[in-house]
């Protein structure tokens, strides 16, 4: 099983755009998580999604490799 991570800080569009990767990872990789980790104001539209498993609730302006070794230490197998 894989536990991935799908980094989206763009705009709405770029999040919904994202999505159907959620699904394809599903399809492809049985059994594995995905998470995502998004801009707060649209994490909302995330909320019952059935092939994402969980948002990342971390702050989006943090230097960048504070931010690598946050993810790093709760153990995702990949970043996409």
């Amino acid at each position: 099983m894989k536990t991935l991570i799908i980094n989206t800080q763009g705009a709405m569009g770029d999040l919904l755009l994202s999505t159907p990767i959620a699904e394809a990872i599903h399809r492809n990789f049985p059994g594995s998580s995905v998470y995502y980790w998004a801009n707060p104001r649209f994490t909302p539209l995330l909320e019952n999604h059935p092939y994402i498993q969980g948002v990342l609730d971390m702050p989006i302006k943090v230097p960048f490799g504070e931010g690598w070794r946050n993810l790093k230490s709760l153990g995702f197998d990949a970043v996409i």
